[in-house]
């Protein structure tokens, strides 16, 4: 659990990511550029030839937003 830092282990793991492409599950909601920032890391890089990015809404019970972003 990096609580914000989830771009700088995505940019930190590159060589990771592009030679094993494994799965993730990545918060985007602790920056208000996250959403943006992190599913343009994946555009960048050119893996969302590789990817497919889903956005979900794991609402917690108090219904606190906790927007996920799933690159399989």
């Amino acid at each position: 659990d990096v609580e914000g830092s989830e771009l700088d282990v995505l940019k930190g793991s590159i060589h990771i990511i592009e030679l094993y492409r494994p799965r993730f599950a990545v918060r985007v909601y602790h920056r208000k550029e996250d959403l943006y920032t992190i599913s343009g890391f994946f555009h960048k890089l050119k893996l969302e030839n590789r990817y497919k990015l889903y956005l979900r809404n794991n609402a917690n019970s108090r219904g606190i937003l906790d927007l996920t972003l799933y690159a399989l």
